[in-house]
């Protein structure tokens, strides 16, 4: 059984979803802070005692801190647990796709949109059923790469593929750097293993994206070789 590390978990969550997290968590800090002084100042008029707004006004920053901290600790837990959650149900979608190497290299969330390319049939009935967008957990393996969502009975696999020469990865920027947040990752299975034959992967954590492009695109160079040596290895 493995056990589970809470700072190695912690380290595989991406600097912008942390960031993210620690705005929230100030956020809420200064809406108490605000909301302290607006009482304290109605306290004061009403009482007719102006320390009340001032002596509020010199405990703010603890008030912020108090109700920050408060935050940080409610909101980290919670965000370790299900990034726990999407590495074991990834981790079991890689090895259902025969990957084998299944240490985990990057976990982030995202969106894909199936590309049904000339299937107007799929593309209509996808439409219809709102399965042509979902919200996606971004997971990358050694040799295997899993997109899935999550659905009421449980996790769902919207795209998965070992990362060998019949995956196809293309990207677009869409005009903007490599960290732009309209960056475009087009991810197509040309042997049929995947469930989706072609998906439109994008996401707000640009930097994860930047470094799953590279990571995928290192992968399929190492099993490309791999697989010269086991050719030029005579039977």
């Amino acid at each position: 059984m493995e056990l589970i590390d809470s700072k190695e978990l912690w380290r595989q969550i991406p600097p912008e979803e942390k960031l993210q997290l620690l705005s929230a968590a100030h956020a809420k800090g200064v809406s108490a802070m605000l909301g302290s002084i607006v009482l304290a100042a109605t306290l004061a008029v009403g009482f007719e005692n102006p320390w009340i707004l001032w002596s509020t006004i010199l405990l703010s920053p603890l008030v912020f801190q108090f109700v920050s901290g408060k935050q940080w600790r409610a909101r980290r837990p919670r965000t370790m647990l299900e990034y726990l959650g999407a590495r074991s149900a990834s981790r079991r979608f890689a090895f259902s796709l025969k990957g084998d190497d299944l240490q985990l290299q990057l976990l982030f969330r995202g969106e894909v949109e199936h590309d049904f390319g000339e299937d107007v049939l799929s593309q209509l009935d996808a439409s219809v059923e709102g399965k042509s967008k979902a919200a996606v957990w971004v997971a990358l393996f050694g040799d295997t790469v899993v997109l899935m969502s999550e659905a009421r009975g449980g996790a769902k696999l919207e795209f998965g593929h070992r990362t060998n020469a019949s995956l196809d990865i293309s990207v677009d920027n869409h005009g903007g750097s490599d960290y732009s947040n309209e960056k475009e990752i087009t991810l197509r299975s040309t042997d049929g293993t995947s469930k989706g034959k072609s998906v439109k992967l994008t996401s707000k954590q640009s930097a994860a994206m930047v470094v799953f492009q590279k990571k995928v695109l290192q992968a399929k160079e190492k099993s490309s070789l791999k697989d010269q040596v086991m050719a030029a290895i005579p039977e």
